[in-house]
């Protein structure tokens, strides 16, 4: 049975929250300079990126890479500080023919790296205030809106080496490219530990294309460097 995301999503996040904040921790140099340095102490992710290889297999190219930084600030023995944590984002599409729409970019992935950090027993980590249909939501901006998720399948994926759960919703988005909404699926990947990060990857296809194959290609062949 399928199940709205919206009802079960509490399930499944506090699963993906319980593998962020137990993989581990990257250390922090010094304590005492946490609670009385001035400058922001920053924790940044090694970015993931997919094989050329495989990128020649599945026809997927590459859009580019960005980093995004979420700030927090902690306290501790009556001293606060900002902490820094910089996720990388891997983007990539590929042209595909919609019937009834024509050619668009409408098949898309993303591979998401991001730090372990614990300060002071304190675990922060950027993902934890999302919601899994919010990461589902993140999986390309060739989307301009995704709505209506349903859960409605989970296989095991190899990621980095490691096998991980890769659900599948199906739902509706805006193609931002050809100006119409499609009815789509979405796979997000639970993270992965690799060093001292966490790595995730998305991707999300038209529902009338058979794209599954090529995403779980794109997962299997992600890299991550330290």
């Amino acid at each position: 049975m399928v199940d709205r995301v919206g009802r079960d999503d509490r399930r499944t996040r506090r699963r993906l929250l319980g593998a962020l904040a137990g993989g581990g921790a990257a250390a922090l140099g010094g304590c005492l300079d946490f609670v009385t340095g001035e400058d922001p102490a920053t924790f940044e992710a090694s970015a993931a990126t997919v094989a050329e290889a495989t990128l020649q297999e599945t026809k997927y190219e590459h859009q580019g890479t960005r980093s995004d930084t979420v700030t927090r600030e902690f306290e501790a023995g009556g001293e606060s500080r900002s902490v820094e944590v910089v996720n990388r984002i891997a983007e990539y599409d590929r042209g595909i023919d919609v019937p009834g729409i024509g050619r668009a970019r409408a098949a898309v992935f993303t591979a998401l790296s991001t730090p372990q950090v614990e300060v002071l027993g304190q675990t922060f980590n950027p993902v934890e205030d999302m919601s899994t249909d919010d990461l589902a939501a993140k999986v390309q901006q060739r989307y301009d809106r995704i709505e209506n998720l349903d859960r409605e399948s989970s296989r095991d994926v190899a990621l980095l080496g490691e096998t991980t759960a890769a659900t599948r919703y199906a739902g509706e988005a805006r193609l931002v490219d050809a100006d119409a909404t499609v009815d789509v699926y979405v796979t997000v990947t639970e993270p992965v530990e690799s060093g001292s990060d966490f790595v995730l990857a998305f991707g999300g296809y038209p529902q009338v294309l058979d794209e599954q194959g090529s995403i779980t290609a794109m997962i299997e062949g992600v890299d991550h460097g330290e």
